[in-house]
């Protein structure tokens, strides 16, 4: 799904959502501890960065052309009227083309990848109200990752010499893990317990990460 579209839906959630969020008597702010959180997020670092490598110039080894963003799950407790601590879990799947990215652009194969994100985070508000907080989000964390790649059979069957294949076995599993993190300049967020709320960044949540948020004492 393209990009507008997912924008779309959450400016469609935002609108159905909107008079819990401005009418609906509940607790302000500043009586809430823990907030629970479920978002989407849009163009993470790992959907950006899969595929290129540390000092080589030339493509990446990957063409993503699976649903650009992550799933994100988050816990923050809230220690006073500014500061927020807390953890986040994002998952996502990428698939598309294997490319002989070295000498050419041409398709050699297919790759498929998941991974899981475990992080910490830490909130700051730089304004607060009963109704809406303006915040900067930064936070740090391990993704695990498995991926497996595959030559498609016109290339393979071009590495045989002499009754051996000079590329290996045609499929090729890895696992790995590597640092994560992920900073939002600017996050918003409106409503009281039921809240909604955009953030723009970089990292593991995306470019952009919208979603809802319930907070409870």
């Amino acid at each position: 799904m393209s990009i507008m579209y997912r924008i779309l839906c959450s400016l469609i959630c935002l609108a159905v959502c909107w008079p819990a969020l401005t009418y609906a008597r509940q607790d302000s702010l500043a009586q809430q501890r823990h907030l629970f959180s479920v978002s989407y997020g849009i163009l993470t670092g790992d959907h950006l960065l899969v595929g290129y490598h540390v000092g080589r110039t030339s493509a990446p080894d990957f063409e993503n052309k699976g649903t650009p963003g992550a799933l994100c799950l988050g816990y923050k407790y809230r220690v006073n009227n500014k500061i927020y601590i807390g953890l986040t879990a994002a998952m996502e799947q990428q698939h598309g083309d294997w490319l002989n990215s070295r000498t050419s652009r041409n398709i050699i194969g297919a790759f498929v990848r998941s991974s899981f994100t475990i992080a910490a985070d830490f909130t700051c508000n730089y304004t607060s109200h009963d109704l809406y907080r303006i915040y900067m989000v930064a936070g740090v964390g391990v993704t695990y990752g498995q991926s497996t790649r595959q030559y498609s059979d016109a290339y393979y069957i071009t590495g045989y010499y002499d009754g051996v294949n000079q590329y290996g076995p045609m499929r090729i599993q890895e696992q790995g893990q590597h640092a994560n993190g992920y900073f939002c300049p600017l996050g918003l967020s409106v409503g009281r317990r039921l809240s909604y709320f955009a953030e723009v960044g970089f990292g593991y949540k995306g470019v952009l990460n919208t979603g809802l948020t319930y907070s409870i004492k």
